[in-house]
């Protein structure tokens, strides 16, 4: 099921039994603006405000960064240290003898890869 981030930081409040104005104090922003994030109609809110609710709800930071279209702080960290890795990306992305089945097969690989290692620093 896909949520969009208003609606799913509405349904947490509610949980909490917390106010618009109770969640708009805790992130530090007005009552409106709150309201207008949970309505949709606030889609950018500043990596801040996203890092503010992914703590006041208990909500996995990267997730809600992704919910509302933007790469998480450690990838967007991690992508600056490494400038490389936009190359790739973009010389795969731009790659057009590559199937999409490949790509996947590509990021598959990666990702075990990845978990392989982690594995053995570990160990």
């Amino acid at each position: 099921m896909n949520i969009k981030p208003g609606d799913l930081l509405r349904l947490k409040r509610l949980e909490i039994r917390k106010t618009q104005p109770e969640i708009a104090k805790l992130v530090g922003v007005s009552t409106n603006y709150i309201s207008e994030i949970e309505k949709g109609n606030r889609t950018n809110p500043s990596d801040e405000i996203i890092v503010r609710l992914a703590e006041i709800f208990d909500l996995d930071e990267d997730d809600l960064f992704i919910s509302f279209n933007k790469l998480p702080l450690p990838t967007r960290n991690e992508i600056k240290a490494h400038p490389n890795l936009v190359k790739a990306l973009s010389q795969l992305n731009n790659d057009k003898s590559l199937s999409p089945e490949k790509k996947e097969q590509f990021y598959n690989k990666l990702v075990y890869w990845y978990k392989k290692i982690a594995e053995e620093e570990d160990s």
